[in-house]
């Protein structure tokens, strides 16, 4: 299972602090098959990074019972930065 819990992540800008994830609780049980949709900006690449272990959040769990797999070398899961492709194996870790 990969599981979210409160998790929170902002970055530091020039007119102050940009809040990209707020609080966001997910659980994805093996099997499951997950798209994680949004405008431009929303945070999809930010969770992706965290969930991926490349980011740490500013607050808050990821905990994970299962593999990972990561985009095709990173930029092959990129296409123009308008789609991100992860993968979640439905074994265990």
């Amino acid at each position: 299972m990969l599981q979210i819990e409160s998790l929170t992540k902002s970055y530091p800008i020039k007119n102050g602090i940009l809040k990209v994830l707020n609080g966001i609780n997910l659980n994805i049980e093996p099997g499951e098959k997950v798209a994680i949709l949004g405008r431009n900006g929303a945070g999809k690449s930010t969770l992706i990074r965290i969930i991926g272990d490349l980011e740490t959040p500013d607050s808050g769990n990821v905990s994970r019972s299962m593999s990972i797999s990561w985009p095709l070398g990173y930029s092959g899961g990129m296409q123009r930065a308008r789609q991100n492709i992860f993968g979640w194996y439905a074994g265990k870790a």
